[in-house]
């Protein structure tokens, strides 16, 4: 028996090329069902199709949009109802210098990186704080610690 037997996770971001795709190929190996919550519905069903879509499951989804996150939480509580884990991991880049940049893309990586993982704790917590258990994971990029130029 694996450690995540019989849990639900989450994983935003979860069909990407990066941390978030790594994440959600290891749940489905640690026994777990996994719901990708990603942007790219087409990249994300052809993940679940890899994984095997008995483990996996992927819902189309801005997580910078409350609306559509109510939503995909509320199909996830159908489905499965429950969930155990909840892997903040969608974000988006601004690889430009701040007086290159335009308020607009600041604002968009704002709400993707940061209203996104508040708002997927948001719909996610009522689940744990009802099941006395649960855990968020968020990740940050690297960048917090050290930079590139740009």
């Amino acid at each position: 028996m694996s450690r995540l037997d019989g849990q639900v996770v989450v994983v935003t971001g979860g069909a990407g090329d990066g941390i978030g795709r790594g994440i959600s190929s290891e749940v489905v190996k640690a026994g777990a069902k996994l719901v990708i919550l990603d942007m790219d519905g087409v990249r994300a069903t052809r993940l679940v199709t890899e994984l095997g879509a008995e483990r996996a499951s992927a819902i189309e989804v801005d997580v910078s949009s409350e609306s559509a996150l109510a939503g995909a939480f509320e199909q996830i509580a159908r489905k499965h109802r429950q969930l155990n884990v909840l892997v903040n991991s969608a974000g988006i880049g601004l690889i430009r210098a701040p007086h290159q940049a335009t308020l607009a893309e600041f604002a968009r990586l704002l709400a993707v990186d940061l209203q996104g993982a508040w708002l997927c704790c948001k719909y996610a917590l009522p689940f744990m704080l009802k099941q006395k258990t649960g855990a968020i994971v968020n990740i940050g990029s690297v960048h917090g610690m050290a930079t590139m130029p740009g």
